[in-house]
């Protein structure tokens, strides 16, 4: 969300609070309207009624709509669809309905506690989402990387048998699994590191025994991967 968008949304914000205190005190005003002015369950509407576009305006803050769009998105839909429902439920209880001031609270409260309940899941499971995606991010940087290195030494490679043996190790690794675990990570910081040596080599010299050293480390990274995954 660019500059333009928030002074954007955040002047909505301040022009929806400006109509709805204007609105509130010409009705509430009016005799016949609220025959005993505004009572302490009009002022306790008021102020959830605040707290709910309050809430709105921040989550934009708080949850970025263009960072985590899976879950930060509904956040904000729950908050806007709460503010309305808020403003709904107190016109309702100080227009329409006239209940005791403990029931508006207890009414009010349940409503709140039900939207920050929500609130925190949906929290939790942007941070266990966020958290997966990053593992995943860290999971397929070793395969992209190697994988990326060996493609760029094989279109320098002149030599058959050294193009042989650069094309074996490229294709196991680009074909290894993704998913990893800290010991494997491991066996493939080792893996990066040769592979590097490999590829900034101006000569074919000792290329047949760094492929065999590579191609050893990954059939054991995937090995430990193998054996970890039929623990599981």
């Amino acid at each position: 969300m660019n500059a333009k968008s928030k002074t954007l949304i955040g002047l909505l914000d301040v022009l929806a609070i400006i109509i709805f205190n204007v609105c509130f005190f010409l009705l509430t005003s009016q005799p016949n309207i609220l025959p005993d002015g505004r009572t302490t369950a009009t002022w306790i509407n008021y102020g959830c009624v605040h707290g709910a576009l309050i809430l709105f305006m921040i989550t934009p803050l708080i949850y970025p709509r263009n960072v985590g769009k899976d879950v930060s998105m509904p956040i904000y839909s729950a908050t806007f669809r709460f503010w309305w429902f808020e403003l709904l439920l107190s016109a309702i209880l100080v227009f329409l309905i006239t209940i005791p001031v403990v029931y508006n609270i207890l009414i009010q409260v349940v409503c709140w506690g039900v939207i920050l309940a929500k609130l925190i899941v949906l929290a939790l499971v942007n941070l266990d989402t966020s958290e997966k995606q990053q593992r995943h991010e860290r999971e397929l940087l070793y395969v992209k990387t190697a994988e990326c290195l060996l493609k760029t030494k094989l279109n320098d490679v002149a030599d058959k048998e050294e193009y042989r043996h650069l094309e074996k190790v490229y294709d196991y690794i680009r074909t290894s699994p993704v998913k990893s675990n800290s010991e494997a990570q491991s066996i493939e910081l080792q893996i990066l590191q040769m592979i590097n040596l490999l590829t900034t080599k101006s000569d074919n010299t000792n290329t047949l025994a760094l492929c065999n050293d590579i191609m050893h480390l990954a059939q054991q990274r995937n090995q430990v991967l193998a054996i970890n995954n039929k623990s599981l």
